[in-house]
């Protein structure tokens, strides 16, 4: 039931989006008011997020490699484990690209 529930609110989380909060916004690199470009979020952005928009940002990510290396398998402490290598990583090179360091520890 643990294992459901998990799921359940990883997807319930991923499905709703961003929020339309002033943090949120910040994340917004263009004219467009509802267009995020993946490649230029930067460790910063992730790192300047707070609560429910990071934790967002988190999901969203997970579920972006997921979806683009076809990966449909969701092990809850791998990803536990994986975040916390990824929020170290951004600490340690706030430049960096989002993205790539997805990419990196995934």
């Amino acid at each position: 039931m643990k294992k459901f529930s998990w799921l359940f609110w990883f997807w319930a989380i991923a499905i709703s989006g961003f929020s339309t909060s002033a943090q949120a916004q910040s994340l917004r690199n263009t004219d467009q008011s509802d267009v995020v470009d993946l490649q230029t979020l930067t460790c910063r952005d992730l790192l300047k997020s707070e609560g429910e928009d990071r934790a967002n940002l988190i999901i969203f990510m997970h579920a972006f490699i997921n979806g683009k290396t076809n990966n449909t398998m969701i092990d809850a402490p791998l990803l536990a484990e994986a975040t916390n290598t990824i929020v170290d990583t951004c600490i340690d090179n706030p430049d960096s690209a989002l993205l790539g360091v997805f990419e990196q520890n995934r």
